[in-house]
């Protein structure tokens, strides 16, 4: 009867504990662990390379200043090392010309259906605007000159079409004949490749032109709008820390100006379309 007792006993204390509730405090949920991602990398982007607009922008910045006596040197170290894509028309329609044996050309033998190019450099080491500059730890110059620098886009000029009779008498205008064009004015704008001793000789033309050849077939023609020369490359500082360099002579007459670079390809590519007929690396 004791032993029935106790196992009552026994019996209703498990009950109890089992009935009890649960009074301890919830278990926090642990917080997840937030792993920290490296920041990618914000790599530098290069600026776009100097066309003919901003080339020619620079310069006439360069040459207001010259014209004031002024050098603005800020300016000068920025432009130092600034890549670049000049683009210069040359063998326009109607565009006649008092040299004739131009630098730039382009050629059409009808009877054997070849065209051909001939790009000369302009510029030497001797030539007056050159040594205006006052640069003279340099062995050689080579290099070509803008025409027509006040035209931002490489574009054949418009051709005005004279009248057939005019309405008042010609008047002489700067010693020219109204409607006729004055005498031609010197370039005053320029792009050249300034070679110390120290640098590669393989890099110079001395002189020689380019040139090139292209069979066309019969009912093929030249391009109405000229040709493209295309000078690719990087703008180089003169030991005088110039990279525009401008010589001031005349208070009535534009400051002559000449921008140093170096030239990493010279190309004839056909205006519109791209195509690229012949090119030539420095490198």
């Amino acid at each position: 009867m004791m032993r029935c007792r106790h196992h009552w006993l026994a019996l209703a204390s498990l009950c109890a504990l089992a009935g009890c509730e649960d009074r301890s405090e919830p278990k926090a949920k642990p917080h997840p662990v937030v792993i920290a991602t490296p920041a990618t990398p914000v790599l530098p982007v290069s600026p776009p390379r100097m066309d003919r607009e901003a080339l020619l922008l620079a310069v006439t910045q360069v040459a207001s200043e010259a014209a004031m006596g002024v050098v603005d040197e800020e300016r000068q170290r920025q432009l130092d090392g600034s890549r670049f894509e000049l683009r210069l028309r040359f063998g326009c329609p109607n565009q006649p010309g008092s040299d004739e044996d131009p630098p730039r050309s382009w050629n059409l033998d009808e009877k054997r259906r070849v065209l051909s190019w001939r790009i000369a450099p302009e510029m030497s080491g001797d030539d007056l605007p050159v040594q205006a500059l006052g640069e003279r730890t340099y062995e050689a110059v080579e290099g070509f000159w803008i025409h027509r620098p006040w035209l931002l886009k490489a574009a054949c000029p418009a051709v005005r079409v004279a009248p057939s009779s005019p309405p008042n008498p010609p008047q002489a205008v700067d010693g020219a004949l109204r409607g006729q064009a004055p005498a031609i004015t010197p370039p005053y704008v320029g792009i050249a490749q300034f070679f110390t001793e120290t640098d590669a000789r393989t890099h110079r033309r001395d002189k020689r032109a380019y040139t090139a050849t292209n069979a066309i077939g019969t009912g093929e023609t030249p391009s109405a709008d000229g040709y493209d020369l295309v000078i690719s490359g990087r703008l180089r500082r003169l030991d005088s820390g110039r990279v525009i360099a401008c010589d001031a002579e005349y208070a009535t007459r534009p400051p002559r100006c000449i921008i140093s670079a170096q030239f990493d390809s010279v190309a004839i590519e056909t205006p519109g379309t791209g195509e690229v007929i012949a090119k030539w690396s420095s490198s």
